[in-house]
């Protein structure tokens, strides 16, 4: 049996599992948070599937480990290499520092863990594993086990006003989620019966998945159909929460609970950030740009990824050689800003000297932006060195903003450039969006109880299992150990950091994708499906 177990609720977030604890619904977590310690883990920026889990998979920030969105970037360049996978993070993984110190791991469904890599114990991939993946989990006898578990579940949505057709999808997508989740814990159960662990770590993507499409439904206890369905398929979780720890946990191990981010209701406006950039005179579109663009559109995708813009459409769009700084949309509430660097992009036209000067007035003008209602919309602005640190800190866009909770910007460049305000409002296609602030829990002998924890960002989370494990921090590790929490003296020392020179992983380029182009576009639109992509 593991002594240490972390079991990952994607998107899940105190406001509704408190209320589903308080009303009998989640008896098994009630149990944990009753002898255990919980509180707000701190996403990423941007609180996007893709650069946390990697931030717990690595303990490290993103600038460190290169994951910002849900595809790679590559410094200097103006076209996304192609969507994330395995290959993207370019920092050593929890578990394969707890192999080095005789640690035997399971890990099941985290994100980005496709294509597999060898593993002391076992491995299964996550979201961004195509589903005809072969192989998809380490070694072969994983593989002989997991390979017909679902990965996620796909769904089209149709609006709710379509009446009867959509409640009915709707329901028949909510029953196959939670035949989803009960399939990966039966499929666990037989991986760790055949595969012994000594620390296990297993995601569900049910609150996600569920929140995306039906927050309203969650946030208002709605009594229908679809709302008492939604509630019935929390406390099926719960049963698996439960179902899980007691088969799998140790006696005296220890057991923590996470989520990469939190959730609340979707945006009700948009900020149109390229057209802003257009009018203050940033950024500057190719003549006949929605011709251009129309043309690439409608031509097949294998000759468009062999174009200069590859299947990148702000290539058609933005004129590189007369523009200073584009648009980098990050969704819910974050928006990335680029700098057209000379001698960093091909076209590059600022230099080096009129940074400070271009910083300091896009900072004064968006500051100004307001929406109808007179709000900022504009709440913070970050160069990207004050967010992260590490040998991908290029990579990233040079100035984030974060936006109202209220407001989101448009990936696609196209939409986002038709018509002339700055802001406008917006009818969303679903009800939940991401937020940062996601949960922890820890329960075991090393844990003080605490109804209330402080605040710990996500790479504590790593920092944390590692320590519970019994080794030191490994020398790249970002995230501090939540001393706060434990009982019984410091945790084990952080080894010493190695010399620059030996920085590790990150100062490689990204690697190829690894998938082909059906499977690649079978993934976007399964991205686009949960409302991510524009």
């Amino acid at each position: 049996m593991a002594q240490l177990l972390v079991i990952g609720l994607d998107g899940a977030t105190w406001g509704l599992l408190d209320r589903y604890v308080e009303a009998g619904r989640m008896p098994s977590l009630r149990e944990l948070v009753g002898r255990g310690a919980r509180g707000i883990l701190r996403s990423t920026v941007p609180w996007l599937t893709p650069p946390a889990w990697a931030s717990f998979i690595t303990g490290a920030n993103p600038g460190r480990h290169g994951v910002y969105y849900f595809r790679s970037f590559a410094a200097g360049s103006y076209v996304a290499p192609g969507l994330a996978s395995a290959g993207t993070i370019r920092s050593p993984r929890w578990w394969e520092h707890l192999n080095e110190h005789g640690i035997r791991c399971g890990v099941m469904n985290l994100p980005l863990t496709y294509p597999p890599t060898p593993v002391d114990g076992f491995l299964v991939g996550g979201m961004f594993t195509p589903p005809d993946a072969a192989p998809r989990a380490w070694p072969a006898a994983a593989e002989a086990i997991a390979a017909r578990q679902a990965i996620d579940v796909a769904w089209r949505p149709r609006a709710r006003s379509a009446g009867a057709a959509c409640a009915a999808e709707a329901l028949a997508y909510i029953r196959a989620v939670v035949a989803a989740e009960r399939e990966r814990t039966d499929t666990v159960l037989r991986l760790v019966a055949a595969l012994p662990v000594d620390v296990l770590a297993v995601v569900y993507y049910l609150p996600d998945r569920l929140q995306h499409f039906f927050w309203d439904l969650l946030a208002a206890d709605d009594d229908g159909p679809l709302g008492r369905a939604c509630r019935d398929a929390y406390s099926v979780l719960d049963g698996e929460i439960g179902r899980l720890v007691a088969a799998v946990l140790a006696p005296g191990g220890h057991v923590g609970l996470m989520s990469d981010h939190g959730f609340g209701p979707t945006a009700r406006q948009r900020f149109h950030i390229a057209r802003w950039l257009v009018g203050h005179g940033y950024l500057r579109t190719r003549p006949l740009w929605r011709l251009r663009r129309a043309v690439h559109a409608n031509l097949p995708r294998s000759i468009r990824r062999r174009t200069p813009g590859g299947l990148d459409p702000k290539s058609w769009v933005i004129d590189w050689g007369l523009t200073r700084v584009w648009p980098e949309p990050l969704e819910y509430g974050v928006v990335g800003l680029r700098i057209n660097r000379r001698g960093l992009y091909p076209l590059g036209c600022v230099a080096e000297r009129e940074l400070g000067d271009l910083v300091a007035a896009l900072r004064a003008e968006l500051a100004q932006v307001r929406d109808a209602a007179g709000r900022p919309v504009v709440t913070a602005i970050f160069r990207r060195e004050e967010l992260y640190r590490g040998a991908c800190v290029e990579e990233a866009p040079d100035l984030m903003l974060i936006l109202d909770p209220d407001c989101d910007a448009d990936p696609n460049i196209k939409h986002d450039l038709a018509g002339r305000a700055w802001t406008s409002p917006v009818v969303p296609a679903r009800s939940g969006a991401h937020r940062p602030e996601g949960i922890y829990l820890w329960a075991g002998p090393r844990i003080v109880p605490a109804s209330s924890g402080p605040e710990f960002p996500i790479e504590s989370m790593a920092a944390t299992l590692i320590a519970l494990a019994g080794a030191p921090l490994p020398a790249m590790a970002d995230g501090r150990v939540m001393s706060e929490l434990l009982r019984g003296g410091d945790p084990p020392p952080a080894a010493p950091r190695p010399p620059p020179a030996a920085a590790g992983p990150g100062l490689g380029p990204v690697p190829a994708a690894p998938y082909s182009p059906v499977q690649e576009r079978e993934l976007e639109q399964r991205l686009r499906d949960l409302g991510y992509l524009g």
